[in-house]
């Protein structure tokens, strides 16, 4: 919230159009240069999760062959859930919704403080550990996020898929790799790991 007020304070005040975008391209530089996991890799697409989801291509070290988020320069449509839903923190939260309560979810009630647009991606597998009516929608959504990933994994050729900031888990991360090799195989599931950027390193997207 605090970027759209400071968005229209900025341009109230110059009476320009002021735009402010995702840090991932950076953060996918520094990555790519500063992290020895990947010092080998040549193509990677870096996820980051915020209130939308941004990704980074960059391509043998090189700048991102598309700046962040601008998918649609490049391929008009690309099919995320075949039945046609959104994978996004809202929708998802929609169809929690009908369960959410400290009676039902108490594990995610307690997490969020009984607000559900606080959901992320990591909060809603460590509740669906004992939340067990969360189990349902957790399953769909790991399904659907590998069916995403698989998409970019393939447009891309990329090697690895990089996953910044959405607070996963090792556990969260063999439950993905999981759906993932049961819907792609094994090789697309190993692709897929838990970026090593930390707060420490932010520095370094500079």
């Amino acid at each position: 919230p605090a970027f759209p007020v400071l968005q229209k304070a900025l341009e109230d005040s110059t009476h320009l159009p002021v735009y402010i975008n995702s840090a991932v391209t950076e953060f996918a530089m520094a990555g790519v240069h500063y992290g020895d996991l990947h010092a080998k890799a040549e193509n990677q697409v870096f996820l980051y999760w915020d209130n939308g989801s941004y990704r980074a291509i960059p391509v043998s070290g090189n700048a991102p062959i598309l700046p962040a988020g601008s998918d649609d320069a490049f391929v008009e449509h690309i099919c995320v859930n075949p039945a046609g839903a959104r994978l996004s923190a809202a929708a998802v939260a929609e169809k929690i919704r009908p369960v959410f309560s400290e009676e039902q979810t108490p594990t995610l009630y307690a997490a969020l403080e009984g607000d559900l647009s606080r959901l992320t991606p990591a909060s809603l597998l460590a509740a669906a550990e004992t939340d067990t009516a969360l189990q349902p929608v957790a399953d769909e959504t790991i399904k659907q996020f590998c069916v995403m990933l698989h998409t970019l994994y393939c447009l891309y050729f990329a090697e690895h898929l990089n996953l910044y900031g959405f607070g996963f888990t090792p556990e969260h991360l063999e439950q993905i790799r999981k759906a993932a090799a049961e819907f792609a195989g094994k090789d697309f599931a190993q692709a897929i790991i838990l970026c090593p950027i930390g707060e420490r390193y932010h520095f370094l997207s500079g």
